[in-house]
């Protein structure tokens, strides 16, 4: 029986691509009015850059190991608040290596686009941060599904990502009193699908792996991370998309209203 349902949170509950997209769509024009830099030039070559400087810094590997990207350390608060680990630590390092990295990013672009405005540094990273601070959105179909489905199971999220970015997420959008715990995958020290992040979450959540359910959108890392360690899983298809990768015995739903669904038929049944 299903006693808590954990949840990704990007793509799964938020909808972060598109604020990705709008960021570098607005950080672009900026560098455009500012500099005359081509607007769609420069926002095409910020991930490529951000990238190449996360590169150089001495806790890439520590962010790798997380799975979640140069783009995330870009704008995301890493303020840690957790135990004393190695996780901790090098969670630390990072945010002491955070602010050189951001004017990295951006020096290195304008550089490269000829522009001589170092002053812009400041005012790109302000603007990407910002954008992205208040551009992550709800899928529509979330906010019910979620006060419904809080009546019948605890709730938690696993998301590879920092701690402090992703609980601010959940904070905004008013969807933080819904959940019990988030274990985000940069204080544990490794990302989904890695096994440890999993029992990580049910050690939290006291609940064992046959009583658990994980529901997310990707399928390697949130779908056979689960299997893997003996709990259920549904692969969610966000905009119609699945992504590539091995198969998977798992349900695959449209949304969480379709996920409510399919848990109330394993609720009479046992199906899933």
């Amino acid at each position: 029986m299903i006693k808590v349902v954990f949840l990704d949170l990007d793509e799964t509950l938020v909808a972060q691509e598109l604020a990705f997209e709008r960021a570098y769509g607005a950080t672009a024009r900026l560098a455009a009015a500012v500099a005359g830099i081509d607007a769609g030039s420069f926002g095409a070559a910020i991930p490529a850059a951000a990238n190449a400087c996360l590169d150089d810094l001495p806790v890439a590997e520590f962010v790798r190991r997380c799975r979640f990207g140069a783009r995330d350390v870009l704008w995301g608060d890493t303020g840690v608040g957790v135990s004393e680990t190695v996780a901790s630590e090098s969670l630390r390092a990072l945010g002491k290596q955070v602010m050189e990295y951001r004017r990295a990013v951006w020096s290195s672009l304008l550089e490269r686009f000829g522009a001589g405005h170092t002053e812009l540094c400041g005012r790109l990273d302000e603007c990407f941060r910002r954008e992205m601070e208040g551009g992550v959105e709800v899928f529509p179909d979330v906010a019910g599904a979620l006060e419904r489905l809080s009546a019948r199971y605890r709730l938690a999220v696993i998301t590879n990502g920092l701690p402090l970015a992703q609980r601010r997420k959940l904070e905004r959008l008013g969807m933080a009193h819904y959940f019990e715990e988030l274990v985000a995958s940069a204080e544990v020290g490794v990302g989904k699908p890695d096994p440890e992040i999993f029992h990580c979450a049910l050690r939290r959540m006291r609940v064992a792996a046959e009583d658990a359910l994980m529901v997310g959108d990707s399928l390697e890392g949130d779908v056979l991370g689960a299997q893997g360690v003996g709990m259920r899983a549904i692969l969610v298809r966000h905009r119609n998309y699945i992504g590539t990768g091995p198969k998977a015995d798992a349900r695959v739903v449209a949304d969480l209203e379709e996920l409510e669904a399919v848990l109330d038929l394993d609720s009479r049944s046992s199906a899933l």
